[in-house]
């Protein structure tokens, strides 16, 4: 568990939130590492430059998405993408 968290769900939710803020950073600035994000809903791997399902802008953070049907679920209830009450079984 992240330190300063209370609980489990906020520590997920806080390590989510770094692990795409790193990925778009490295994204946007073609610093080496990988260059796919994970789709917060189904967790499959998406080209952040070219995402089949687009992209949407969370709590300042930007997300991508496999397909449109992906993007539309997030939309719908971001919070329990990102805290891992919810997930889309592919």
């Amino acid at each position: 568990m992240i330190e300063h968290c209370p609980d489990e769900r906020t520590a997920r939710t806080a390590r989510l939130k770094g692990v795409y803020m790193v990925s778009m950073i490295r994204n946007l600035f073609g610093g080496g590492g990988s260059k796919v994000a994970i789709d917060p809903v189904c967790g499959m791997e998406v080209n952040p430059r070219n995402p089949s399902g687009g992209d949407l802008v969370h709590e300042e953070t930007r997300y991508f998405f496999c397909g449109k049907g992906c993007r539309l679920e997030f939309q719908e209830d971001p919070a329990g993408y990102l805290s891992g009450e919810k997930k889309m079984e592919m």
